[in-house]
């Protein structure tokens, strides 16, 4: 398939046209494990599962059929995903026996023929077989979906493979080549339960129109424009499919990124993608990770009164500390945390209440301040031009042990 996409950045402004032979190109997924059939030939049919393997997506297909002697017989086959389609060596078995008498020993395998499998769509394919039997002719047949896997949403691309333990997040610059000393490059890939996203972009190369290629493959094309800022160009995957964005019917994860002029196919910038999300940074200065709460009340100390809480989680994946200052006057308030300044809290009218907070997380997180030290018996004051407001000491001994509420503990 011929796809392209051509961004041009300036003015404020991104005008963009695609140009695509189809809207959507299919990959079969794990949303395809499921019971195949033809109308036509109602009785035999097929069942498909997606499965992972040491050398990746595998799809291993069942079928319900008869041999050239009208015996029931199963062919049984896999091979792996090449997109919407899958080449399978195929097999039956012999010798088994019902129940108790089955004796694994007598069982023989032969090699029964290949077959092809490709779909156009997550509900309709076409089954090519090949017997090895000179009986039994080649020949082709439609196959549609029979049944759905409980609470899958079938869309043909990558999507459906999105890992179900959390959102993946994976960002890295781009390396320039030789002459190319001020230009950044950055290669994005993002995945969640309901989409997947990839995107490259360039700061400061010369205008132009760029390919980029993604694990030797060309995918696109990407124009930089000279704008006030600088010269920029983008270039961005989605799927399921988005206006103004390519389709993004493969997976970046463990290939090699390249961006090469279009006219002379030189390289000019790459990054070998990484396989999977980095692991997050951990600072060592901050508490270990565990499965206790230490909290301390904040008590006021001026006669505006007021009250906070500093309460500091450790779960399994990461530490968190959350300050949390309540009816003092209105204002912005340094927190100092064992006599050095932490940052701050403002203090706001929320409808009926009055309050601030802040969190502070390790691993970092996006929203949250890092949590680059151990607040675990140290004094907690919450100070307005040198004045201290609210005042406590945070204890060395958990105040809760386990969870303190059902639920995820990610943080």
């Amino acid at each position: 398939m011929s796809t392209r996409l051509t961004a041009r950045i300036g003015s404020g402004a991104i005008a963009a046209l695609l140009f695509a032979s189809s809207l959507h190109a299919l990959t079969i997924t794990r949303d395809f494990s499921a019971s195949w059939y033809n109308p036509a030939t109602s009785g035999q049919g097929f069942s498909v599962e997606v499965i992972d393997s040491p050398t990746g997506k595998v799809m291993v297909t069942y079928w319900y059929t008869f041999d050239a002697d009208a015996r029931q017989i199963w062919v049984v086959g896999s091979g792996p995903v090449n997109g919407d389609r899958v080449t399978l060596s195929a097999y039956t078995a012999t010798g088994g026996r019902f129940g108790t008498l089955f004796d694994p020993s007598q069982v023989n395998t032969a090699a029964w023929g290949t077959l092809e499998v490709e779909f156009t769509s997550c509900d309709q394919g076409t089954v090519r077989y090949q017997p090895l039997d000179p009986r039994l002719p080649p020949g082709s047949m439609p196959i549609r979906r029979l049944s759905s896997l409980f609470n899958s949403r079938c869309t043909g691309s990558i999507t459906d493979d999105a890992d179900d333990t959390g959102d993946t997040q994976i960002t890295e610059p781009m390396v320039p080549l030789s002459g190319l000393g001020q230009t950044v490059g950055t290669a994005r890939f993002a995945e969640t339960l309901g989409y997947s996203e990839f995107s490259t972009s360039v700061e400061n190369l010369d205008p132009g129109t760029y390919t980029v290629e993604v694990g030797g493959e060309e995918r696109g094309e990407m124009t930089v424009f000279s704008t006030p800022a600088g010269n920029r160009g983008e270039l961005e995957f989605r799927s399921p499919p988005e206006p103004g964005r390519l389709t993004l019917e493969f997976d970046p994860r463990g290939q090699r990124v390249s961006i090469r002029r279009a006219n002379s196919g030189s390289e000019v910038m790459r990054v070998d993608f990484p396989a999977d999300e980095p692991p997050p940074t951990v600072d060592p200065d901050a508490p270990g990770f565990g499965n206790a709460i230490y909290a301390v009340d904040l008590g006021q100390q001026t006669s505006a009164g007021g009250y906070g809480v500093a309460d500091l989680e450790l779960r399994e994946a990461c530490v968190q500390l959350h300050v949390y200052a309540a009816d003092v006057p209105l204002g912005t308030y340094r927190i100092v945390i064992g006599g050095e300044d932490r940052g701050e809290v403002t203090v706001e009218q929320h409808k009926d209440y009055t309050y601030g907070e802040v969190y502070y997380r390790s691993p970092a997180e996006d929203g949250k301040r890092t949590l680059d030290f151990d607040p675990r018996g140290q004094r907690f004051d919450i100070v307005q031009n040198g004045v201290v407001f609210l005042t406590g000491v945070m204890p060395t001994q958990p105040t809760l042990v386990g969870d303190d509420q059902p639920g995820n503990d990610d943080g």
